[in-house]
């Protein structure tokens, strides 16, 4: 009797596949489509493979937006590490700027973003993943006022845990409607905005050390 094992893709296949489908699956959302109401058929169809084969390589679409979070925004919320990460006094100029980039990525991903916004309403799985992106910029800046509670920076009775979680989700929920909703010809001054706000949330109050 012939033998039935299945053949294993090589690994360069399947990457190459896999690639389509999120090349493919963005260009959809760059033309307007809703993720929501994106098909497996009409992803498949612009992959140019069967909707089987969309199978072999992504569990569902759940699977395909963790994916296209991955690759696509994984290095965003890492910008801001060059001002939160960064235990320097060196003002709201410096932050201004990396905002600006901030925003300038998230706005270059704004179909990307708006999918998982889209979509973590119902699903808790893309829910936590997004919570996972945010955590990244939370961790810078929770090292940025800690260290600059310790120095004298941010005033002594400040809950360095508390003010993280408000920050960084302050920086989340505003960036996230300016890319979605706002005009892009104030992103700059959008960021500019945002990084005083910043400041003197975390700065405003401290005394002067001696």
């Amino acid at each position: 009797m012939p033998s039935v094992t299945r053949r294993v893709r090589p690994l360069a296949d399947r990457r190459a596949v896999e690639s389509r489908v999120l090349n493919a699956t963005t260009g959809l959302l760059d033309g307007g489509a809703s993720y929501t109401e994106l098909s497996v058929g009409a992803i498949a169809d612009a992959s140019g493979i069967a909707r089987s084969t969309f199978y072999v390589h992504f569990a569902d679409k759940t699977a395909l937006l963790t994916r296209l979070v991955a690759e696509a925004v994984g290095d965003l919320f890492a910008i801001t590490g060059e001002w939160f990460g960064d235990d320097d006094d060196d003002g709201p100029a410096v932050l201004a700027k990396v905002l600006r980039r901030f925003v300038a990525g998230a706005r270059a991903r704004r179909q990307i973003l708006a999918a998982v916004i889209e979509t973590m309403a119902y699903d808790a799985e893309v829910e936590a993943l997004w919570v996972s992106q945010v955590d990244v910029l939370a961790e810078h800046i929770h090292s940025r006022i800690a260290a600059a509670k310790e120095a004298g920076y941010v005033a002594q009775d400040v809950d360095v845990d508390l003010l993280t979680s408000i920050a960084a989700w302050t920086v989340e929920r505003n960036v996230v409607r300016q890319v979605l909703a706002g005009d892009p010809r104030t992103d700059p001054e959008f960021a500019d905005a945002l990084a005083r706000a910043l400041w003197l949330m975390i700065f405003g109050d401290a005394p002067t050390p001696a």
